[in-house]
């Protein structure tokens, strides 16, 4: 072979060989990949909230006749708001004047009494709609929290012929949320 030939096959080959080296590396190089973790953290607090101030109306209180021998009732609806798979349970005071509560309740001696000034009438709060429970720090209404509002009943009772004269009679009891 002339030596021109011979020197341009070498470098037909040898381009060759780089070119095919070259062109296997980047192609390992591309199919590589990795993995790793992302650590996420969040902290759910603990808080509970309620909404609104409840009342608990019993309308008109007739002790003389309509009430003469019937209790009068009355419901309020508490809604609370906890954190999902938090327990909590909510408590009441006996109120303002309980020490001034003098008759018979649904279930003993009335706890509670509402005022008109210097006058009084007993009532009680229960848990249960079967006035079987008084409502108080002792005797609270316990739950799971959902994440979503959640209504709680109470049932007011005033006691039949309750000895009041006529007026307008309230009473201030405070209710705590412990979660």
């Amino acid at each position: 072979m002339a030596p021109g030939i011979l020197e341009r096959a070498r470098r037909v080959l040898a381009t060759g060989f780089v070119v095919t080296a070259l062109a296997a590396l980047p192609a390992q190089a591309v199919a590589a990949t990795g993995t790793f973790d992302v650590v996420s953290r969040v902290t759910v607090t603990s808080a509970c909230t309620y909404n609104g101030t409840p009342a608990l109306a019993f309308g008109s209180y007739d002790p003389i006749v309509a009430n003469a021998s019937v209790a009068a009732t009355a419901t309020a609806t508490l809604s609370v708001v906890c954190p999902a798979q938090s327990p909590y349970t909510v408590t009441a005071n006996l109120g303002r004047h309980s020490s001034s509560a003098a008759s018979t309740c649904a279930t003993g001696p009335c706890t509670r009494a509402m005022s008109n000034g210097a006058l009084f009438l007993s009532y009680d709060i229960y848990t249960t709609p079967t006035y079987t429970t008084v409502w108080n720090t002792v005797n609270g209404i316990g739950g799971i929290g959902t994440g979503a509002m959640q209504a709680i009943n109470v049932y007011g009772y005033i006691p039949p012929a309750e000895a009041a004269p006529a007026g307008s009679f309230t009473d201030t009891v405070t209710v705590t949320v412990s979660f």
